[in-house]
């Protein structure tokens, strides 16, 4: 796996991402809204990008898991400022790395509660395709909410 290459992409893709939010009103009404009583809202969507980015970051320096629900009075700005500041941390995770290190294997105790292993190597692929998932579903939320996102020049 070409870790520049991916890094590259990531980066692409999460500028697309904030050209997103960019486009999205200020107005709670909107970050709110929610496709359907069991789905996230528009908020807990953004939000949950910047959490699952955190709880695999923790995993791969190998801290406690954290895995955070959206908190309570948290502003658009808010969700913004967190999901910047931790990309921005997980981006010098791996950029550090060397070929050798990349490729170390970490434990970690899965949702069902079996022990599991991956690489790091694995942690960055999946950030990427998790990065790629969200966003497609901020797309859905925007054009449900008559918003147009960005065209994504990769």
């Amino acid at each position: 796996m070409d870790k520049a290459f991916l890094l590259r992409q990531w980066t692409n893709i999460r500028q697309s991402f904030y050209q997103s939010l960019e486009k999205i009103p200020s107005e709670l009404s909107y970050y709110s809204w929610r496709p359907s009583p069991d789905s996230r809202s528009l908020a807990e969507l953004i939000y949950h990008l910047g959490s699952a980015e955190e709880g695999w970051l923790s995993i791969a320096t190998l801290k406690e898991p954290l895995w955070q629900d959206l908190p309570d009075g948290i502003t658009p700005q808010g969700i913004k400022d967190y999901i910047i500041s931790l990309h921005d941390k997980t981006l010098a995770f791996f950029e550090d790395l060397s070929d050798d290190e990349i490729q170390k294997k970490v434990s970690f105790t899965s949702s069902s509660g079996s022990t599991e292993e991956c690489t790091l190597s694995w942690i960055l692929w999946h950030l990427v395709e998790h990065e790629i998932h969200t966003r497609a579903q901020l797309f859905v939320y925007m054009r449900s909410l008559k918003l147009i996102p960005p065209r994504y020049s990769g």
